[in-house]
């Protein structure tokens, strides 16, 4: 009785390596195995929590059996040798198809750090290299208060320019009436040139008549 207790143990385990299985958590046929090589993101690579990025993968040699296999994606962190943290239960996508080469996420609201990592998940999986997701909206490139930004100097200069067209305008005005001076005295001198060469001939008319 007992042997036939373990040939049913055996019989069921042997059947369980050989048959062909569904995960029914990735809804992916294990028959094909395929990993995919993940191209983004890349190591170091920063995630702002609440963007939204593409998690990329190269899938040049997707088998034929698995051109229509599904996957997901899930996120986990470093530090341990043998734990990846993966959160199964929040998954960052789920149902895309693997052919697809990339997908859409939205980088959740996760405790700051840089050794974050995604797997996506064919088959067996693939993980990334570790990057960081960081809180991108703290404010640190805003100008603090009581601080003129670059833009506040710009009225200044127009300013400089108003002065130098003032400027440029009182020279022109300056030149003009000089010049125009210039031409009254000259026509004056003229003028008087003309007079004395009409008073000459009657002098000599009257001298004439004198004798």
């Amino acid at each position: 009785m007992l042997s036939n207790s373990f040939v049913t143990l055996a019989l069921a385990a042997a059947s369980a390596f050989a048959a062909p299985t569904r995960d029914s958590r990735l809804d992916v046929s294990l028959l094909v195995v395929y990993n995919p090589e993940i191209t983004a993101p890349v190591a170091k690579q920063q995630w702002c929590i609440g963007s939204t990025v593409n998690v990329t993968w190269d899938a040049s040699d997707i088998p034929s059996d698995a051109f229509e296999n599904t996957g997901k994606i899930l996120l986990g962190y470093g530090g341990d040798e043998y734990n990846l943290h993966l959160d199964v239960d929040h998954p960052l996508a789920t149902g895309f198809l693997l052919r697809s080469e990339f997908t859409s996420i939205t980088v959740p609201d996760v405790e700051p750090r840089d050794n974050y990592m995604v797997v996506v998940m064919g088959d067996s999986g693939n993980t990334s290299p570790e990057f960081s997701i960081s809180r991108c909206d703290d404010g640190e490139d805003e100008t603090p208060e009581g601080e003129e930004g670059p833009e506040a100097e710009e009225p200044e200069e127009e300013e400089e320019d108003s002065d130098d067209e003032d400027s440029s305008d009182g020279e022109s005005s300056d030149g003009e009436e000089s010049d125009s001076d210039g031409e009254e005295s000259d026509d004056e001198d003229s003028d008087d040139g003309e007079s004395e060469e009409e008073e000459a001939p009657d002098a000599e008319e009257s001298a004439s008549a004198e004798r």
